[in-house]
């Protein structure tokens, strides 16, 4: 649960679009995110190549990933309220979700439910309750 908080696409994991409204805003905002995809890519296929050294490599992503960290938050504030929201739109969504409060576990709880199915299995005498755990993540690439 940590490492997909701590995702940098967790705003966009996150962000319900079929609620944003889809103004002019969100449509220029989902333009940037993709043209910002893009450019990641680019700069990926310009160092494997060989066009981009290591430093500017690793300057050039920091940069561009930041500005997509910020655009996927802003995404995800204009779904409206509710944990996930809350939590997509936190500068550190881990701390956010961690973070002590007199409904942390009702909040926790709904956050968890949005995003996996948690399944136990009915455990067999003598057998590893590790194995009667599953997970599935309701996003498509958590």
């Amino acid at each position: 649960m940590r490492g997909l908080l701590a995702s940098s696409d967790i705003g966009r994991l996150l962000a319900d679009e079929a609620t944003d409204n889809n103004d002019a805003t969100g449509e220029a905002l989902r333009d940037e995110r993709e043209n910002l995809m893009a450019r990641l890519a680019n700069v990926e296929a310009d160092y494997i190549a060989g066009h981009v050294q290591g430093p500017a490599y690793a300057r050039i992503t920091a940069t561009v990933q930041a500005r997509l960290d910020d655009v996927a938050r802003q995404l995800a504030q204009r779904v409206g309220g509710g944990p996930l929201a809350t939590l997509a739109a936190a500068a550190d969504p881990v701390k956010a979700f961690l973070e002590p409060g007199r409904d942390r576990l009702d909040t926790q709880r709904a956050i968890l439910d949005a995003l996996a199915v948690v399944t136990i299995e009915r455990s067999t005498p003598g057998g590893d309750t590790n194995a009667r755990v599953r997970v599935r993540w309701n996003l498509a690439q958590a």
